[in-house]
């Protein structure tokens, strides 16, 4: 890594007998360099390595959701307490389609009901209410 790319120190990231790795926890936009060296039944056995491969991890498209952290407080002393939280969902990167809502009582006394059970993003409508 770094300016001088695959010139520079490495590192071990895993072994594997698997035909493919998936980095994880990598930074969208910045450049990473790989090397593939196979390795024998025994420690000492290795054949030569790959070409040094370039590869910049893309940020993916996804659906942030934002709901406020305050918490409610009903009267119980109502005949039918309730209350409304309303978060919001933003598509991120490019993100088009359809994204299903649910909604779960963590209260086993609770009922917890969704008005609107489908959120639809395209270019033109990026941020919905729920």
């Amino acid at each position: 890594e770094g300016p001088k790319g695959c010139h520079a120190g490495k590192i071990k990231l895993t072994e594997t007998t698997a035909t493919f790795y998936n980095d994880k926890g990598l930074q969208a936009g910045r450049e990473y360099f790989y090397i593939v060296i196979p390795k024998g039944p025994s420690s000492s056995c290795f054949g030569p390595s790959s070409q040094c491969t370039a590869a910049v991890p893309i940020e993916l498209p996804e659906v942030k959701v934002l709901c406020p952290t305050e918490k409610i407080v009903l009267n119980l002393r109502d005949k039918t307490p309730q209350a409304s939280i309303v978060c919001s969902f933003e598509a991120i990167g490019d993100f088009e389609g359809t994204v299903n809502l649910a909604c779960a009582s963590k209260t086993a006394n609770a009922d917890c009901n969704a008005d609107q059970t489908l959120l639809s993003f395209s270019p033109e409508n990026l941020q919905e209410n729920a």
